[in-house]
């Protein structure tokens, strides 16, 4: 067994500590899973192209949760709320429709209704900044298991809403907004109701656990500490 952690910065780190717990000579049955972990940032994201916080992997396995930061395009979209979209869950070919969908970004963390800093033992968000529209947070299915059979893919939507509020800096940044649905179609600003739900590009990044049956995945390898922090 070898075990190596790399520090890819510049920076000495002023402290460093760890704990490696294990076993000799113990007997593992073929049953036994291995852990594994996806990083994934894209600068901006794609509309109508749901970002993937797990892509598609082969095999049987379990997903564990997820780790998510998101940095909010404010020159294009201003203060308007960015997470609207749905986590989608696709199990064992499940093909089109997820056998697991939620209802927005806050109520798969359990806010229920925008975000706020907190952390819980399975789910909470450590910044919700609201001024300069940065956050992170997280959510662990560890009492509420999520295991595939044959196949996952876990994905989240690029969705956001527009309140009366937001309708000035919109018409200021002169950027085309479009409806969120199929097909872009960009909305009309001036003939604004009570709120729209519409399609968005900003940062998003994110760690994605989950156990799997074999050591290796398809998985691309890890992104360089450059790409992985460009623009931040």
């Amino acid at each position: 067994m070898k075990i190596v952690v790399t520090n890819d910065t510049d920076t000495d780190l002023p402290l460093f500590f760890y704990d490696i717990n294990y076993t000799i000579r113990d007997q593992h049955g073929e049953e036994a899973l291995y852990f594994h972990a996806c990083f994934n940032r894209e600068n901006p994201t794609r509309m109508q192209h749901d970002y993937e916080l797990l892509p598609k992997i082969e095999g049987k396995g379990r997903f564990l949760g997820v780790n998510i930061g998101v940095d909010v395009n404010q020159k294009r979209y201003g203060k308007s709320w960015w997470g609207e979209g749905e986590v989608k869950i696709y199990l064992d070919a499940d093909h089109p429709l997820p056998t697991l969908s939620g209802t927005g970004t806050e109520d798969y963390i359990g806010t229920g209704w925008m975000v706020g800093q907190y952390a819980n033992l399975y789910q909470g968000c450590l910044l919700a900044d609201h001024e300069r529209m940065r956050y992170c947070f997280y959510r662990y299915h560890i009492p509420d298991p999520v295991y595939f059979h044959s196949d996952i893919r876990v994905t989240i939507q690029q969705i956001g809403i527009i309140l009366p509020q937001d309708l000035e800096g919109l018409r200021k940044a002169q950027t085309p907004v479009y409806k969120a649905g199929t097909g872009l179609v960009e909305m009309d600003l001036t003939r604004f109701q009570l709120f729209e739900l519409f399609e968005r590009e900003d940062d998003w990044s994110s760690c994605s656990y989950f156990y799997l049956d074999k050591p290796e995945n398809s998985l691309p390898p890890l992104a360089s500490i450059e790409d992985r922090l460009e623009g931040l």
